[in-house]
């Protein structure tokens, strides 16, 4: 995969520029995705429905969606803005969370933002490894920086990362997680600081770091694949 390839499903992007959107804009209801769950592949869905086009938080007002990115690469600095996007409730107007799924999106709702930044990643990557190395013939590492050693490990087998949740403060410093800090630092600058915006300042944003967007579209098949058994599941029981 060509590193910051943005996928194009029927949108033009052009890094730099506005996304061009109609102001009036049709949203699908939750009767129609549950139907989209039945008949359409599921990495489509996701593609159609939850990657592309304007995000239901800023219907009619696709200024705020480069507001968002602009703040965003600004703070992270290897981002390009077609690889920041806002998934969730926030895209489709309701909860795509399979314990949640269908609830309305509304004035109390955080968006979720997806950021894809193989740079990033990696860096995270090669710094747990600079801090984790030296500690793994151990016999035993220590039980807090060995439930943190064994969550990294997770998040960076399934491709993603929450820096905002990486606790470091749990850990002894250490000038081998030096980067992690400093990426921490440029986060929360990131998704906190968005509420310095006027047009971004009455919601809470949250963010979660891909490796690639492949990783972003078996996370979230996966979240529609768990929607769906529980709809059919529903069905047969009634």
């Amino acid at each position: 995969m060509l590193r910051k390839a943005r996928r194009t499903y029927g949108l033009s992007f052009s890094v730099g520029h506005a996304l061009q959107i109609p102001d009036v804009m049709t949203f699908i209801t939750v009767t129609e995705f549950e139907a989209l769950l039945v008949e359409t592949q599921l990495s489509t869905i996701v593609q159609e429905h939850v990657f592309d086009g304007q995000p239901y938080a800023f219907r009619g007002k696709p200024n705020h969606m480069s507001s968002l990115r602009s703040h965003v690469c600004a703070a992270l600095g290897s981002t390009d803005p077609e690889n920041v996007v806002v998934v969730g409730s926030g895209r489709t107007g309701f909860s795509l969370d399979p314990n949640n799924f269908g609830r309305r999106f509304n004035s109390h709702s955080d968006i979720d933002v997806l950021v894809v930044d193989d740079i990033l990643f990696d860096m995270v990557w090669k710094s747990l490894l600079d801090w984790n190395h030296p500690l793994r013939h151990r016999r035993q590492v220590p039980g807090p920086e060995g439930e943190w050693a064994a969550q990294r490990m997770n998040d960076i087998y399934w491709g993603w990362i929450d820096p905002k949740r990486l606790r470091l403060d749990r850990l002894p410093r250490s000038d081998a997680l030096r980067p992690l800090r400093d990426l921490v630092v440029a986060w929360l600058d990131a998704f906190d600081g968005l509420g310095r915006i006027t047009d971004l300042s009455t919601r809470d944003f949250s963010g979660r770091l891909y490796r690639t967007w492949n990783h972003a579209l078996l996370y979230q098949v996966e979240g529609l694949r768990r929607i769906r058994s529980g709809l059919k599941d529903a069905s047969e029981v009634q």
